[in-house]
């Protein structure tokens, strides 16, 4: 594992901040589902104390990313980045093969073909030399089509830095031919505003 991630895990204090903000904990009850149980069992493997295994990575998949737990932690912790490092280190070749590029192409055409009973036609009216950021999923419920296909979280989350780092670049080059770009979706927004050199 990473050295400076290893450093993060084992920052935590365990002072249960992140307990009383998470949404999974609110529901699970578990030490597990809480962010400090989670580090504790990462703690664990750097030590060699615990192996990792099936219900380890269960755990850590319980994390949605919210971000909620970053905000009420003393020591800034994001769980979202030391996840995705620690997954992209543990990843067998099926999860590469399943989280890949081709593999997502197939969710969304699946998922597009699911909701085209539900989709919405109706466009948007851009101002001038401007573009609309459909995200993956707008693009795939709506059956719309976007210069911009992904902002690449679903793969970061799934620890795939190579796929997330393309996507990165693709949106990035395609931003500087605007003046302005309109999200439809937080999630992507919020995503593109931690790229490194995007002007906000």
């Amino acid at each position: 594992m990473d050295k400076e991630i290893q450093k993060k895990i084992i920052n935590c204090s365990r002072c249960g901040l992140c307990m009383e903000v998470c949404p999974v904990y609110g529901v699970k009850m578990t030490e597990t589902s809480a962010l400090r149980g989670k580090f504790l069992q990462l703690k664990g493997i750097i030590e060699g104390d615990l192996k990792y295994d099936k219900k380890i990575a269960y755990n850590i998949d319980l994390c949605l990313g919210c971000g909620k737990c970053q905000k009420a932690c003393p020591s800034g912790l994001n769980a979202l980045e030391i996840f995705s490092a620690v997954r992209n280190e543990y990843q067998s070749l099926f999860e590469r093969i399943f989280y890949g590029s081709p593999a997502f192409k197939l969710k969304m055409l699946a998922l597009r073909f699911l909701s085209k009973f539900h989709s919405s036609k109706a466009k948007l009216k851009l101002p001038e030399n401007s573009a609309h950021f459909m995200g993956c999923t707008t693009c795939a419920i709506q059956g719309g089509k976007s210069e911009f296909s992904c902002c690449g979280l679903p793969f970061y989350i799934k620890g795939r830095f190579d796929l997330y780092e393309k996507y990165k670049k693709r949106n990035l080059k395609l931003f500087q031919k605007y003046d302005k770009i309109i999200f439809d979706c937080a999630t992507c927004y919020d995503t593109v505003l931690g790229y490194e050199g995007v002007d906000k």
